[in-house]
């Protein structure tokens, strides 16, 4: 399904020409304002030049934009026009107004969704740096060959990003932990260190009668992240 944009036919085609919208640009997590505009948390800082609309030339006098893919995956969901993306504190939120979504109501309807972008927008990438998609599902080992898990997400933690696996390993995207990335092998070896993966809860005797009034015997499991402020 196509959000179909009023406009030119030259305007028409190049939706047609961007259906195929394969890199995440972000979740969409929540609304802002009374006009229509939504959140959307970039999952890597230079997401932003994913969606940012062109520059408006001084003898064009329509309002520029781009296009975007807005679903729960890149092949369920809908094209939109976005027409402004700028920054919000903290720095990995973007305030986007997309085309025909002018009320609250309509951007409420969006959380929760997805936000992609066609592969070509991507910018050439620096050494040792990678598109978050194509590190989604890559099996994490250790380098004694311990599984960690399949990487579900990244993490935009204050000092760096941290890779995070199905099984609940908390993994530094550093130099020091990252030991390599094979995306032919579909594997990332990190560094073997302890407090990777989270405690296991304490074994649980029969019943709670001796756990404090409120509170189960199984008590708390916090996870630790590395890097994180304590």
């Amino acid at each position: 399904m196509i959000d179909e944009p009023t406009g030119t036919e030259a305007d028409k085609r190049q939706v047609v020409q961007d259906l195929r919208f394969d890199t995440l640009v972000g979740p969409i997590i929540g609304a802002h304002g009374v006009q229509g505009a939504v959140k959307v948390r970039l999952v890597t800082p230079t997401a932003m030049t994913l969606i940012q609309p062109p520059m408006k030339s001084a003898d064009d006098a329509a309002k520029p934009f781009t296009t975007v893919w807005v679903g729960t995956s890149p092949d369920e969901g809908k094209v939109f026009r976005v027409y402004s993306a700028k920054r919000q504190e903290p720095k990995d939120i973007l305030l986007v107004k997309l085309g025909k979504v002018n009320v609250r109501l309509a951007a409420q309807e969006l959380i929760g969704l997805k936000v992609f972008a066609p592969e070509d927008r991507r910018e050439p990438l620096q050494a040792d740096e990678y598109f978050v998609n194509d590190l989604i599902g890559l099996d994490v080992l250790t380098e004694h060959g311990q599984s960690l898990g399949k990487l579900t997400g990244v993490l935009s933690e204050p000092g760096n990003d941290v890779y995070e696996t199905d099984e609940g390993a908390l993994i530094p995207a550093v130099k020091a932990f990252i030991l390599s990335v094979d995306l032919v092998s579909r594997r990332i070896i990190v560094r073997d260190e302890p407090g990777l993966l989270p405690e296991k809860p304490p074994e649980v005797a029969s019943t709670d009668e001796a756990a404090p009034e409120g509170q189960s015997a199984l008590g708390r499991v916090r996870r630790r992240r590395f890097g994180a402020k304590r």
